[in-house]
């Protein structure tokens, strides 16, 4: 075994040791995470160590007796369980959390956009109040605070529970690393609340926003977004291999995604495409069909023509691409950039007077399939979600209430023969 060196310094084999002055006497303690220690070990972490040289390092007329050491220590373990112990280091809330999403980018467990929109949500709400504390004093107390200060600050109830699970999962990940030695966040109560409802845009408002655009290239856009339920992503990431105008089906596998200067091998990309662009697997991570109505593969049709003329125009200068090249491109078959989209869509809506948003297009196309009739499990496909669970979670009360039909119906099965 090491020699132990005073004053609290780490010696190889992890074990350490601390003098503390007992009564008349010195009394040099080695501190060790060993359970099994013998007689004078006692099964301390460094930041308790560290909390315990901080107790211990008062003047000799303040020095404790050996049951007064016991009692410190037990004062120190109470701390540590109930969240109030504070550990020394350097490292702050900021650092860690980024840290984090570091490590998860490079193991690829989560998306880029995903990253992207956390960590807007930590700069704008988290890093401000907390961000340059060192993660040794963001104590259970405090931790609390922060989230009911976000919650009353008029913040939508989803990104406060972003804000709680990603700043939680950071924690976790300073612990399992050594840097904390227990997650300030355990225990801590975040406000629960409905999920907002949908805005959906009536019919008339679509077809007043494809009025207004017929004629143009951003036609074609809106009318496959109405009549489809694609996300943006996938509209934009469209080849035209994948554009059966037989079945009358669109085959969605990928999405186009502004990873910007990520390493692609570790953001789960299929395949980049340049300028910060790559495509990616969709949200659920499985490929669909969707079926498309005539009138919308009758405006494909029309756009292909117009894109084979530019390609002809256009020669070496033509950007050519994989399986048919991208179905929306920017003119010389780059594919369209998603904020492109999106920031032609805020524009008409604004000049309209129209409230819309892009993504509530999507919403109007699982109305109407709602209101059609549709099966769950129909719709739940046609929108590419994971489960059907989570179409029911999000739209379930769009469904017609079926109660007096279940009510009639056990009533007639029960009823006397």
């Amino acid at each position: 075994m090491s020699k132990a060196r005073p004053n609290g310094s780490w010696m190889p084999n992890g074990e350490t040791s601390i003098r503390i002055r007992v009564g008349q006497r010195t009394r040099q303690l080695r501190l060790t995470h060993n359970p099994e220690g013998g007689p004078g070990e006692w099964e301390l972490s460094k930041p308790q160590l560290e909390a315990a040289q901080r107790e211990y390092a008062k003047p000799r007329a303040e020095r404790v007796t050996s049951k007064a050491l016991t009692d410190a220590i037990n004062r120190l373990e109470a701390e540590v369980k109930s969240g109030r112990f504070a550990a020394s280091g350097t490292t702050t809330v900021q650092q860690l959390v980024e840290g984090y999403f570091e490590h998860r980018l490079s193991k690829g467990k989560v998306r880029v956009t995903t990253a992207a929109r956390y960590r807007q949500i930590m700069r704008l709400h988290v890093y401000p109040p907390v961000g340059g504390l060192k993660i040794a004093k963001l104590t259970r107390p405090l931790y609390q605070k922060l989230i009911d200060d976000l919650d009353d600050s008029g913040l939508a109830a989803a990104t406060v529970r972003q804000a709680h699970a990603v700043l939680r999962a950071s924690l976790r990940f300073g612990v399992h690393n050594g840097l904390l030695s227990v997650n300030p966040s355990d225990g801590v109560v975040v406000a629960q609340s409905s999920r907002k409802a949908l805005e959906i845009p009536e019919p008339d408002e679509i077809r007043k926003l494809l009025a207004a655009v017929e004629g143009t290239d951003f036609h074609p856009v809106l009318l496959l977004l109405a009549t489809s339920g694609l996300r943006r992503s996938e509209l934009c990431g469209l080849r035209w291999s994948r554009v059966d105008f037989e079945r009358k089906t669109v085959r969605v596998i990928e999405g186009l995604h502004d990873v910007g200067t990520a390493d692609v091998t570790n953001v789960r990309a299929i395949e980049p495409v340049g300028e910060g662009l790559a495509l990616m697997r969709t949200k659920s991570g499985r490929e669909r069909l969707v079926s498309v109505p005539e009138t919308t593969l009758e405006s494909l049709r029309q756009r292909r023509r117009e894109q084979s003329e530019r390609r002809l125009l256009l020669g070496p200068a033509w950007h050519d691409a994989a399986d048919g090249g991208f179905v929306f491109d920017r003119g010389d078959g780059r594919p369209l950039h998603p904020n492109v989209v999106s920031r032609r869509f805020r524009r008409l809506t604004a000049r309209l007077g129209v409230a819309c948003r892009l993504h509530d297009l999507r919403h109007a196309y699982a109305s109407t399939l709602i209101s059609a009739g549709l099966n769950p499990l129909v719709i739940s496909k046609q929108l590419g979600h994971a489960t059907t669970a989570f179409t029911l979670d999000v739209y379930g009360h769009l469904f017609p209430g079926d109660g007096d039909r279940a009510a009639d119906a056990i009533e007639r099965a029960l009823a006397p023969r």
